[in-house]
């Protein structure tokens, strides 16, 4: 869910981010609207053939989405283990992605809060 507040002159506007597409680590997903005045996406990242991190490194993973009014990015930090390899049962996974944001008075996207589940 993206949805984005901007305060001005004691003035608070929520603002719904269209998206036409998803990019993570170089893959096009497809975006599924969740809710149907947009601002809410779903899409299913699939991570097979991805190579395994190795010992004492992680990941960049760059998450582009883009729509109509702009671009937002992020880079993600990650670990991919063999699934095989126990780390893979008791690290956490991400699951759910929620980013709530702010638009400044020029129009730039600032993401202020970041939850995974």
């Amino acid at each position: 869910m993206i949805t984005f507040d901007h305060k001005s002159n004691n003035a608070t506007f929520a603002y719904l981010f269209y998206c036409s597409s998803l990019h993570i680590a170089g893959s096009d997903l497809a975006l599924h609207r969740a809710s149907p005045n947009g601002g809410e996406y779903t899409a299913e990242w699939n991570t097979t053939g991805i190579e395994p991190t190795r010992q004492a490194t992680r990941q960049q993973l760059q998450v582009t989405l883009q729509g109509p009014g702009g671009t937002l990015r992020r880079v993600l930090q990650s670990k991919f283990y063999n699934r095989d390899e126990s780390h893979a049962e008791w690290g956490q996974r991400l699951e759910t992605l929620i980013w709530k944001c702010n638009v400044d008075n020029t129009g730039n996207i600032a993401v202020v809060d970041e939850i995974t589940k």
